[in-house]
């Protein structure tokens, strides 16, 4: 049996850790290369693990008579959080996903006992099927109340450092991690975890740790090396579940100071910043830092509402997080090069075989030629996202004069539209062309909204997407079911419309991409609308670009927070590569803000050129 062999073996050597990963990829290899794998069902594995707050404080009976449902295609293996120093039995059972498995939960290997709590899962699960509809969950859960990582501090709540061994009593080499160990072995070998007949592949996608309120609580030098141990337990996490790069969400520690108004974790600064560093340094590791926040109900654990919102910005960080190696899509070295700045490339870009690459900024268009040398191409032009239509024509979206225009190649300028009903538009901001010839383009107001026009019938404003038909009629495509339309995509064969929803100075509002069915007379069902991606708090998408694999290229992110309404800086600048299922494949890091749109472009199609903070950009595609 795997656990037996870890005792005999324990992780405490580079080399005993290398034995683990043999012995554990035979027992995936059962799951991802089984023999009838055209009768499988495939399951995206997540680990929960941490202290208290993964355990889960949350009331069941506050919950609405919605959220007390099982979660639909989410299953989870609970086992009973033990001490140290008890037998690692890990056992449990594959049951649906709903309220129960909080604080006072335990299982065995035939039935489970839920308790009137409930934890991250939930909201976890919820979010998750929301976003990715065609992806089943399989969650295995092993948390325990007031464990440390540090064994300096290691208490009878229970200790994660794997070569941690009690002084004293039996089973003294038993700790957190062995429990960890035997919950997954024990969760893994359900051939068949629905229970429908079928035999199930598990597939590791990712990591949740809720944990560090322990290690901030007893002395200075615990807390300094918590970044330290924690990247030891990470690794050896990731080990356990063959993926080096399996993504990783850490829930930031907070502090509700409540009763004498003095911090309940003298050192939760120093947890928090080692939190930061790892999540920093490690490529495929996020950090959910509006726990803050949060509610309590009582001086140490969230309030209902907390562990919801917990749960959801677990899986929100989860999908923002690639899921590929880091150089996958992007050249080796993934080198950005600066082609030209001092404003030139503010937004845009567009290229062409002859021209070069035409950008937006300082007023202008400025023409970067294929001898790479800058010149003003269209001076005073006012101009935003560009874009050649199939004959060579450059179109413009022009927010100055709130119109779209477009240019010949003898320079003869053409207004396309400057209105719709009789009314001025907000400030046209992207466009795109499908295979037809038609023009759509994004409406967004940012900045100054005292002279906006177009409203619905209940005064409200619309910020949405219009399209330009042949005849050179006008029709609007989304209004008010978008918040605020900014980047437009047609992607290959018409299939879809793709919009980049974002509102940046309003409190919850959107950042998201959205995925519409199109229609082949031009118009979008508003009901096929399927987030694609969320920016939750940072800074949301700006322009979209498609490759010839159907990636989706978005611009988006900060490098520093922007209080008050762009508050995570760890939604990152640059250029996010997105499938049409909404998995982040890859992310190309910009130095600049704001990063503002990209465009495919060289002799080979394999250039990506950006724009950001007033500087055009280029980076190299494999």
């Amino acid at each position: 049996m795997l656990v037996a062999f870890l005792r005999r073996h324990p992780p405490s050597t580079p080399n005993s850790r290398k034995a683990m990963k043999p012995i554990l990829k035979v027992l995936f290899l059962i799951f991802t290369c089984a023999p009838h794998v055209l009768l499988a069902d495939d399951f995206d594995l997540y680990y929960l693990g941490g202290q208290s707050n993964m355990e889960g404080f949350g009331s069941s009976a506050e919950l609405s008579e919605d959220e007390r449902q099982p979660v639909k295609d989410a299953w989870i293996f609970h086992s009973t959080p033990l001490p140290d120093q008890q037998p690692a039995l890990g056992s449990g059972k594959w049951t649906p996903v709903q309220p129960g498995h909080g604080t006072g939960f335990s299982s065995d290997s035939s039935a489970v006992q839920r308790s009137d709590r409930f934890g991250v899962e939930l909201s976890f699960a919820k979010t998750l099927r929301a976003q990715r509809p065609d992806r089943k969950i399989a969650i295995v859960k092993y948390a325990r109340n007031g464990s440390s990582i540090d064994q300096t501090i290691a208490l009878h709540w229970g200790c994660w450092e794997p070569d941690f061994e009690a002084k004293t009593g039996a089973y003294r080499d038993i700790n957190q991690y062995d429990h960890f160990l035997a919950t997954l072995n024990n969760a893994l070998q359900v051939r068949d975890i629905d229970g429908d007949g079928k035999e199930d592949r598990l597939i590791p996608t990712g990591i949740l740790w809720m944990q560090g309120e322990s290690d901030a609580a007893h002395n200075e030098e615990v807390a300094r090396n918590y970044q330290k141990n924690l990247k030891r337990l990470m690794d050896l996490f990731r080990s356990a579940l063959r993926a080096d790069d399996i993504p990783i969400a850490i829930g930031r520690i907070s502090d509700s100071k409540m009763g004498s108004g003095s911090p309940n974790w003298k050192y939760s600064n120093l947890v928090r910043e080692a939190q930061a560093r790892f999540c920093y340094e490690d490529k495929a590791a996020k950090l959910v830092t509006d726990t803050d926040g949060y509610g309590y109900s009582d001086p140490w654990h969230y309030d209902s509402k907390g562990y919801l919102q917990l749960g959801a910005r677990f899986a929100d960080a989860i999908l923002t997080i690639p899921y590929r190696p880091v150089d996958s899509i992007f050249e080796e070295g993934r080198k950005l090069v600066v082609e030209v700045g001092e404003g030139a490339g503010g937004e845009g870009p567009a290229w062409d075989a002859t021209l070069g690459v035409l950008t937006s900024g300082n007023g202008n268009i400025h023409r970067w030629s294929l001898d790479r040398n800058a010149s003003v191409y269209r001076e005073g032009a006012g101009t935003n996202g560009l874009l050649f239509d199939p004959k060579g024509n450059l179109l413009a979206c022009e927010p100055k004069l709130r119109r779209v225009t477009r240019s010949d190649r003898d320079g003869k300028l053409t207004v396309l539209t400057d209105s719709f009903e009789g009314k001025k538009y907000n400030t046209p901001n992207d466009l795109a062309v499908d295979s037809k010839g038609r023009i759509y383009f994004s409406d967004p107001r940012y900045g100054d909204r005292s002279d906006m026009e177009i409203l619905d019938s209940a005064g409200k404003t619309i910020e949405g997407v219009y399209r330009i038909d042949l005849d050179g009629t006008v029709h609007r495509v989304l209004g008010r079911e978008v918040d605020r339309a900014n980047g437009v995509l047609v992607t290959h064969n018409d299939k879809y419309l793709i919009v980049a929803d974002n509102n940046n100075d309003s409190l919850g509002a959107a950042r998201k991409l959205w995925r519409f069915d199109l229609k082949s007379d031009g118009n979008v069902d508003p009901k096929t609308a399927r987030s694609l991606f969320d920016w939750g708090q940072g800074r949301g998408p700006d322009g979209v670009k498609q490759d010839s694999k159907g990636n989706l290229y978005v611009a988006g992110g900060l490098n520093r927070s922007n209080p008050p309404f762009e508050t995570d800086a760890s939604v990152r600048a640059g250029i996010y590569v997105i499938d049409l299922n909404g998995r982040l494949l890859d992310f190309l890091p910009v130095p600049t803000d704001e990063v503002t749109n990209c465009a495919f472009g060289g002799t080979d199609g394999k250039t990506l050129y950006v724009t950001g903070g007033g500087t055009l950009y280029s980076a190299r595609l494999k």
